[in-house]
């Protein structure tokens, strides 16, 4: 944050330009940007990240399934164990040259 605030005194003191400074921060343009329009609005807190601190859309979405994930995964590895099974009894009643 401290490097921000010196590029950023540099920049307002026009002795970078924004691409020069968003090099420096090794941001695009546009990302220098928005870190003004953030740091202006409210100050150094304004450029911390807010999703610190809280569930991923992922650990969200798994709690309000309550487990239905789970039992489709596990529905369909058994559908697919039964599967393979009739296939493999098919493919050897052939060999064999018995119906089924």
């Amino acid at each position: 944050m401290e490097k921000f605030e010196d590029v950023y005194e540099r920049w307002e003191q026009r002795q970078l330009s924004q691409a020069e400074a968003a090099e420096i921060l090794g941001k695009s343009e546009r990302q220098f940007r928005r870190y003004i329009d953030r740091y202006e609005a409210r100050g150094i807190e304004g450029l911390r990240d807010g999703r610190l601190g809280r569930a991923s859309g992922k650990a969200i979405a798994a709690v309000c399934l309550g487990g239905l994930q789970t039992r489709v995964v596990a529905s369909l590895r058994s559908r697919a164990m039964a599967f393979s099974k009739d296939c493999k009894c098919r493919s050897i009643a052939f060999n064999v040259r018995l119906e089924l």
